[in-house]
């Protein structure tokens, strides 16, 4: 046997979840910033959206969608960008994490947080859709004649 100490990613401690385990348990705010930027950046691209698809949206209230059910289509659609960004990072993600823990540190067993994977999926969709509100609400308030008129 060797007096040498375990190695530190072995020891435990409150982010740990057991003893000899290297993947510290993430805690919510471990991902904050990425998910702040996914939601910047659909709320971005359902504002872009909702400007070049003006037409449209201006053809869907002519023959008679509401505002609201216009609002709720683009709003919809904007989580579901969420949704399939958050669903793809996560199958794409895992397999990489666990790669790297298994190279990293050979026999460790790699633990998935599969309820925190969802949790942060569904809210990513939540704030997606969230982000895309106020896009759809100002396309929603555009006059079914002046979206028709414009060029595009």
């Amino acid at each position: 046997m060797s007096d040498r100490a375990a190695p530190p990613w072995t020891k435990p401690s409150p982010r740990t979840p057991a003893y000899g385990s290297a993947t510290p348990s993430p805690s919510p705010a471990d991902g904050t910033p990425s998910e702040c930027g996914a939601v910047v950046g659909v709320g971005t691209t359902t504002a872009l959206s909702a400007v070049e698809r003006i037409r449209e949206a201006g053809l869907l209230r002519a023959v008679g969608m509401s505002r609201g059910g216009l609002t709720m289509m683009l709003t919809v659609e904007a989580g579901l960008y969420g949704t399939v960004g958050a669903t793809m990072g996560v199958l794409l993600a895992v397999p990489y994490a666990a790669m790297f823990v298994k190279a990293g540190s050979g026999d460790v067993p790699v633990d998935i947080p599969t309820g925190q994977l969802a949790a942060a999926v569904v809210i990513l969709a939540v704030l997606t859709a969230l982000a895309g509100l106020i896009p759809a609400r100002r396309a929603a308030r555009v006059s079914p004649t002046a979206a028709l008129a414009t060029d595009g």
